[in-house]
């Protein structure tokens, strides 16, 4: 019973981690794309 909690604490962390990267990801590049939007007016 640990054991599982333990593995599904794992995976939490995970998939936590992987959407936080992906979040930051895509907000790094709309600011890239508001910014060369800025750059061509």
């Amino acid at each position: 019973m640990i054991k599982i909690l333990l593995l599904c604490a794992n995976i939490m962390k995970k998939s936590i981690k992987n959407i936080i990267k992906t979040c930051f990801f895509s907000f790094k590049k709309v600011q890239y794309i508001l910014s060369d939007n800025k750059i061509i007016k």
